[in-house]
Formats: structure tokens, C-alpha cells, sequence
């Protein structure tokens, strides 16, 4: 978010900020945010292909999320305000299954949206 940047690692269950096993972070708002992006249900489609990104407050994001497993890394886009609403616009870069632009539910959106300093607070 604005050029902050944030990484994290988890070991023996425990997230902590990457490389310094010793500087944990807030677990339950690690969880929460990674729970919000896990369980993402789309509140409906803006566009179903590829789209004009800055328009959406895509490019640049409010906010990349990206996680990486054994699996791979996966990358969320969070852009701008849905109309009037509290709803964000969210695009998966490189998805073929979710090429265009999507609404992203309120809750969800305030759980990924969270300030970095509540990942400090222990």
C-alpha cells in the first residue's frame, strides 16, 4: 500500500516478519486477512475480460496481496471504491478462470484493507 511493503513468514505456526523469526506479528490479524482472501467470494463481475486496470484502481492498487506456498504464489489486486459504496474492485492477474474485474464484498474488503501497523501490534 503506497509503497510499503510488508513480508512475512511463517514457522512453527507462528507469522513473524520475514527473516527475523524473533519480531512476531499480530497472529490474528494475519489470519484474518489471509482468511478474508482464502474464503474471497466475488459479489459480481464488473467486466468478465480483460480491462482497463487504472480505471479500477487497479494499477496501482490500493493494495497487492501476494502469497506464496508449496504451490505457488498467488496475487490479489484491490482497487477502488464500487460506486458509492464500502465494496472494492479486485482483479487476480494471470487468472484465466477470473480475467477481468470483480466486486470484492465490504467485510472482506476492510479485513484485506487493514493498515500495516495493525500487523505490528502483538
Amino acid at each position: 500500500r503506497g509503497g510499503e511493503t510488508l513480508s512475512l513468514e511463517k514457522t512453527a505456526n507462528l507469522w513473524h516478519e520475514a527473516g527475523a523469526e524473533k519480531n512476531l506479528v499480530n497472529q490474528e490479524a494475519v489470519n484474518s486477512a489471509l482468511g478474508a482472501m482464502a474464503n474471497l467470494k466475488v459479489a459480481g463481475y464488473v467486466l468478465d475480460k480483460e480491462a482497463n486496470l487504472p480505471l479500477y484502481g487497479l494499477m496501482p492498487a490500493q493494495i497487492k496481496i501476494e502469497v506464496t506456498t508449496d504451490q505457488g504464489t498467488r496475487t490479489l489486486l484491490v482497487g477502488g471504491n464500487a460506486g458509492s459504496t464500502k465494496r472494492r474492485y479486485g482483479h487476480i492477474p494471470g487468472d484465466r478462470n477470473r480475467p477481468g474485474i470483480f466486486i470484492i464484498k465490504a467485510e472482506d474488503a476492510a479485513k484485506l484493507l487493514q493498515e500495516l501497523a495493525v500487523f505490528n501490534k502483538k
